[in-house]
């Protein structure tokens, strides 16, 4: 018999801070992605599988996959909602969804995540069999998993070495900093005439502390989209590979 007093979906109230902002004034792509991610940490606390209880098992959730769609960025010191629900099983995958609302309950974004349990000892993949007792909930269906093709020639557009303050409390750099890679590493121009509107990320493989990591990208579907990826120069390993679809910067 399910708990009754458990919540199937969780909700928590954020205030946009200078530093969550570009320097348009609206939330960075990075700033959305934490702000999903702690109330995604929030909700696995509640539910009996958060970070401390996997722990002690020596288990730990990792963010596998990624999908987002923003219509519209909050400003410096405007409120937003994260609600967010697990959606059920997919092989060693766990579900979670989730909607960003603004201050007045309108929807401005939406999205899908997908994650695996780790051996934070030996960074294989467990079973998730802390998830099967979960309460879930309808899916978005507007988010399907999509593997990322590289179907044209990548070119290098910079390289980054990880810094110790990249990384969390996994030893590995969190998921969050890779959107603020690919941000970076579309370019200043870019960032000041487009916004990411659509966001998609795979994670290949972890990076860590001093690893160099060589970015690249190509367009697509008619320059309307960009892939980015990321390779573990040292040894020629792919980290992640991203896809971004732009919309104009609102006046």
């Amino acid at each position: 018999m399910k708990n009754q007093n458990i919540k199937p979906s969780w909700t928590d109230h954020y205030t946009v801070k200078w530093n969550d902002c570009l320097a348009t004034g609206i939330a960075s792509l990075e700033a959305m992605c934490g702000f999903f991610q702690e109330s995604a940490w929030h909700h696995a606390d509640h539910l009996g599988v958060g970070f401390q209880k996997l722990r002690n098992s020596d288990q730990a959730w990792v963010l596998a996959r990624l999908a987002m769609h923003i219509a519209k960025y909050p400003a410096w010191r405007e409120t937003i909602t994260v609600k967010t629900w697990p959606t059920g099983l997919e092989k060693i995958f766990a579900r979670r969804d989730f909607l960003f609302l603004d201050a007045d309950g309108t929807t401005i974004g939406s999205g899908a995540s997908w994650w695996i349990i780790i051996n934070p000892k030996t960074r294989q993949p467990q079973t998730p069999e802390a998830a099967r007792e979960m309460n879930y909930e309808p899916r978005l269906e507007s988010f399907t998993p999509e593997r990322l093709r590289l179907t044209q020639s990548m070119a290098p557009v910079g390289r980054h070495i990880v810094e110790y303050l990249e990384t969390d409390q996994l030893g590995h750099v969190n998921n969050t900093r890779y959107a603020a890679w690919l941000q970076n590493a579309l370019g200043m121009e870019w960032n000041k005439k487009n916004v990411v509107t659509d966001y998609q990320v795979e994670f290949m493989a972890e990076a860590f502390t001093g690893d160099s990591i060589v970015l690249a990208s190509c367009f697509t579907d008619g320059n309307a989209a960009e892939i980015v990826n990321g390779i573990r120069e040292s040894y020629g390993r792919e980290i992640f590979r991203a896809k971004v679809g732009c919309g104009a910067v609102e006046d």
